[in-house]
């Protein structure tokens, strides 16, 4: 049965929108090469500067607040101290602050510094206001002579006297974003986007970079501690099904197999990789590795297969870096059985993409082919690689090749029907649109079992606002494959599109859970929905319930950016009194 989802193009939402304001029928779906969600990331749409640990640095703003008429000429020295005792404490402040902004035109911080300082201290502790404009100024010298901490310090005695005072919250956030200390920075700049509204643009992508800066780095962090997932079964059969040559297990194995059945442990009939596809096949995979690993050591004459095994159970349960010893193993070993090899390749070549290594990803697909170029194992999966970094040229050239040798693997019949979609949706060919979905429902009546087919339909009635048919559809890909989780996720958010029905939604997707209480994106697109809603501190807890059942670094980065900014619009919120703005 052809059930998984490997390619869904749901655009994410444009930069002019936060994660904040993610729509939930913007929520980027599932997507993968078999076991893993590559995670399409929003291209920025101007260029947010140089680099600092990373994370893109915005342009400091060399500005100061000036709350009364002042010359553009320097003053002296002897004019700067105001003696007379006819002008009150206020009134002698304001003229050392003009002062004060002179020299900051001027470029002299230094001589700045030293009137905004003495404009404090003058200054009556009532007048929170302009007490909290000379403390900005002070910080703006600061800011241009780089000295940070300073920056962050008066910075922080003007928003304790004015905690709605944006300049104040943005200078903050930069010098913490400068500093490297990017929570301290998301809680600022999401002050400022509420305080805005969510309608200054530079604030925005602000908050969008340093979202993502926080996101990979809490994602890089969690990786090296992060503890074994077991898939759920429909997972891992839905993963064996994209490698119809995969050379130690088939899809067809786990037909007709009872999951969880009990049975002997160690049974000396069979060798212990035999075992291994046996726990496989019924859902035991806390045996799997154990009796790969054995296989390995007794040197049954199977080695490669039972690393392969091992390697791929490894991705499953998301522990990336023991997969890519075992695949690295093989690949630089001289196996006879050039399937293993090749197989091995398109693997790791996902484990680079993963990790942004395009380079690596697509030099490992080139060595695959010069292997096997008869795998259509390979051009399907390259293919996709392809997709997700929009070369539709090439992907549509690799789907048919991989159709021309084998033309039953449905799978990628339909994917390939897809990039032609993408191609004509750019060409804006409304007649290419309308060929194509033409074809997918004469490709339905061939493969009328293929769960794939009636999802990408479905998703492209969606695009042509055809929702009753894309819903039809959606429910004929859920009879088929009722233990498909993410199904119910799709046809939830179709119901928000469509009829903006938040109930039914939310009631759809929970069913996923239901299904599947391991599919993290259940937990994560109800989590985004309860952010529209407001509901904040139930949006953290459904993120830190699919954060554990991630299984990629791409995928934490994701889930950490949207749990990132829930938990900094709470905090911001708190900060502001916005109460209203979070959920009980």
């Amino acid at each position: 049965m052809d059930t998984t989802v490997k390619i869904y193009d749901v655009e994410k939402p444009s930069i002019s929108l936060s994660y904040w304001q993610i729509a939930a029928i913007g929520i980027v779906p599932v997507v993968g090469l078999g076991v893993w969600y590559y995670l399409r990331t929003r291209k920025p749409k101007t260029d947010l500067g140089s680099q600092q640990n990373g994370v893109p640095i915005i342009e400091k703003a060399a500005v100061v607040e000036n709350t009364t008429q002042t010359s553009a000429v320097s003053p002296k020295k002897e004019d700067i101290t105001v003696t007379s005792d006819s002008k009150k404490p206020l009134q002698r402040a304001q003229l050392i602050k003009d002062a004060g902004n002179v020299f900051f035109k001027e470029g002299k911080y230094t001589d700045a510094i030293r009137c905004y300082t003495e404009a404090i201290d003058l200054c009556p502790s009532s007048e929170t206001n302009i007490l909290s404009t000379f403390y900005q100024n002070r910080a703006a010298c600061h800011d241009q002579l780089n000295n940070l901490d300073g920056t962050v310090k008066d910075c922080t005695k003007a928003l304790e006297l004015n905690p709605k005072y944006t300049k104040a919250l943005t200078r903050r956030a930069k010098a913490y974003q400068s500093l490297g200390k990017l929570s301290d920075c998301l809680e600022d700049v999401t002050s400022v986007c509420i305080l805005e509204s969510f309608q200054n643009q530079k604030s925005l992508e602000m908050a969008d970079t340093v979202l993502k800066g926080l996101g990979k780095q809490h994602a890089k962090e969690a990786m090296q501690s992060k503890e074994p997932v077991q898939p759920s079964p429909y997972f891992v059969k839905a993963y064996f099904t994209s490698f119809p040559n995969d050379p130690v297990v088939h899809a067809s194995d786990f037909e007709a197999v009872e999951i969880n059945i009990p049975g002997q442990a160690g049974d000396s009939s069979i060798s212990h990789l035999e075992h291994a596809k046996k726990m496989l096949v019924r859902g035991r995979y806390e045996e799997v590795i154990p009796a790969c690993s054995a296989a390995v050591e007794h040197g049954e004459g199977l080695e490669p297969e039972a690393l392969l095994l091992r390697a791929t159970m490894y991705l499953l349960q998301g522990q990336h870096s023991l997969a890519l010893e075992d695949l690295n193993t093989i690949i630089n070993s001289q196996v006879q059985n050039t399937k293993i090899t090749v197989n091995a390749l398109i693997k790791r070549a996902s484990l680079y993409l993963q990790s942004d290594e395009r380079e690596k990803t697509f030099l490992d697909f080139e060595m695959a082919e010069e292997l096997d170029p008869n795998n259509p194992d390979l051009y399907l999966h390259r293919g996709q690689m392809y997709l997700l970094t929009d070369n539709t040229e090439n992907s549509i050239k690799d789907f048919e090749k991989c159709v021309s040798l084998d033309p039953n693997f449905a799978i990628a019949v339909m994917q390939g029907h897809y990039a032609h979609y993408r191609q004509a949706v750019s060409q804006n060919s409304m007649s290419g649109i309308n060929r194509i979905i033409e074809k997918f429902k004469r490709d339905l009546r061939k493969f009328p079992k293929c769960t794939e087919a009636y999802i990408l339909l479905a998703q492209i009635l969606m695009d042509q606002q055809q929702f009753d048919d894309a819903d039809k559809y959606f429910q004929s890909a859920i009879d088929i494959d009722p233990a498909n989780a993410t199904l119910r996720v799709h046809r939830g958010l179709l119901q928000l599109q469509w009829k903006g029905d938040i109930d039914t939604a939310m009631k759809m997707i929970s069913g996923g859970i239901e299904v599947d209480d391991r599919c993290s994106f259940c937990y994560e697109t109800l989590g985004t929905i309860e952010v529209q809603r407001g509901n904040l501190k139930q949006a953290v807890e459904l993120f830190n319930k699919a954060l554990p059942l991630s299984k990629t670094e791409l995928e934490l980065a994701h889930l950490y950016s949207l749990r990132d900014a829930a938990v900094a619009q709470q905090i911001a919120a708190d900060r502001l009194g916005l109460t209203s703005l979070i959920g009980t």
